[in-house]
């Protein structure tokens, strides 16, 4: 059934990672659909400098956040959550570091 509201500290923190782990995918999702719906296909670089600027600073804090949120469930014993968020934050790098050769 569904609740509104979390009853549970777990799932406190399960709601508040969630937007952080949502936008690792759709920024993503969001960033290759403005590429490809430019004229050119991308040819226009310069006009989402400033966009993907701040995509990249959203991945630099949701890497932050998934880094240390992942490290306290390794220490904590919950290690199937702390490898998802792990996970989500060195994908998040990745894909950060691969959109900043294009930010001129």
């Amino acid at each position: 059934m569904f609740r509104a509201f979390p009853k549970s500290r777990d799932e406190w923190w399960r709601v508040l990672l969630f937007p952080f782990q949502a936008y690792i995918v759709v920024a993503y999702i969001v960033e290759q659909y403005f590429i490809t719906s430019l004229p050119g296909y991308g040819g226009y670089r310069g006009a989402l400098t400033d966009f993907k600027a701040w995509v990249i600073f959203g991945y630099a804090i949701c890497f932050v956040v998934l880094l240390c949120t992942g490290a306290i469930q390794f220490l904590r014993g919950h290690r199937l959550r702390g490898a998802v968020n792990v996970g989500l934050a060195l994908l998040g790098v990745l894909i950060g570091l691969s959109m900043a050769n294009f930010v001129s």
